[in-house]
């Protein structure tokens, strides 16, 4: 085990590190094994027992643990070393207990936790199977890798995972260890989030029938046909009633009377043609009163 001759013993780190390394080593469980590097207490090497009664059941799986200087209160990242088709290879994992979250973790937690709930996370199904590092081998490929990890050797600890972690007494009865509090894991995410989509499909349909992919197809199909019934009798009146407007536009002629009595104007001109005297005259004026502006500032100059 690793010593704090190296560290400074004053740290609350490496005092909770020594702490959790002597209990870790008289902890007699079967499920997990755990220790620090002799060179480097900031990081652990662990053997974890997969799951019972899934494709990891018969599986030994090495991994390392690595702790941050400002131990227990950010959180450790975990990475495994043994092939598992769950997880990838020496690249940190993706955990609510993690780096990753440090949101989430508690400094009461610690290196016991880390391990129950990465050996928990390795159920986990479809949407709850997601996050950094994840992946989503077959059953088939993930119980033939389970069989060969029990020969897997360490190259630092210079030992199989069977020899880090021996199989318990068959006679003797595997106690399943709870997660600590405040650490809840949930593994059936993607039921969780089809609940909703199904209750939002039911709500928009006019019928009540049962869950399922039915229900879901039903109120597409209705939806369809309500929306196909009004627009297509209300659309067609609508059009017709813009063209008579539009021909009832041609009144606008009787406008011109006023103006054939202006008898400034020709009355053989149309009316546009006024307006646009109106602007020339009004252009001319300006530019008369500009270049007088202009004048009147060169004589200023001058004088």
């Amino acid at each position: 085990m690793a010593t704090a001759t190296s560290h400074n013993k004053k740290s609350s780190a490496v005092k909770r590190i020594l702490s959790e390394a002597r209990e870790l080593a008289n902890d007699s469980s079967d499920l997990y094994s755990a220790s620090p590097l002799e060179d480097n207490m900031f990081e652990w090497h662990f053997t974890l027992r997969g799951p019972a009664n899934t494709e990891f059941a018969n599986g030994l799986y090495h991994g390392r643990i690595l702790l941050p200087a400002e131990y227990p209160m950010r959180p450790p990242n975990l990475m495994l070393l043994t092939p598992n088709g769950r997880w990838e290879l020496n690249k940190k994992i993706c955990l609510t207990f993690t780096g990753f979250h440090e949101e989430m973790w508690q400094p009461a937690w610690g290196i016991r936790t880390a391990l129950l709930g990465l050996q928990t996370f390795m159920t986990a199904k479809a949407e709850a199977a997601v996050g950094i590092g994840a992946l989503d081998y077959p059953v088939q490929a993930r119980e033939k890798l389970a069989k060969e990890s029990r020969k897997w050797t360490c190259d630092v600890c210079a030992k199989t995972t069977l020899e880090l972690l021996p199989d318990p007494d068959p006679e003797q009865e595997t106690k399943q260890e709870a997660l600590p509090d405040g650490l809840c894991v949930d593994l059936t995410a993607q039921s969780h989030k089809s609940q909703p989509s199904a209750s939002a499909s039911t709500s928009t349909s006019t019928s009540t029938p049962a869950a399922g992919p039915d229900a879901a197809a039903r109120p597409i199909i209705t939806t369809a046909a309500t929306s196909e019934e009004p627009p297509a009798p209300v659309a067609a009146p609508t059009p017709p009633p813009p063209a008579p407007i539009a021909a009832a536009a041609p009144a606008a002629p009787t406008l011109p009377a006023p103006a054939r009595l202006r008898p400034s104007f020709n009355a053989a001109l149309p009316p546009h043609t006024s307006a646009t005297q109106r602007k020339l005259s009004l252009i001319d004026n300006c530019i008369k009163a500009l270049s007088v502006l202009v004048a009147l500032l060169v004589v200023k100059r001058l004088i």
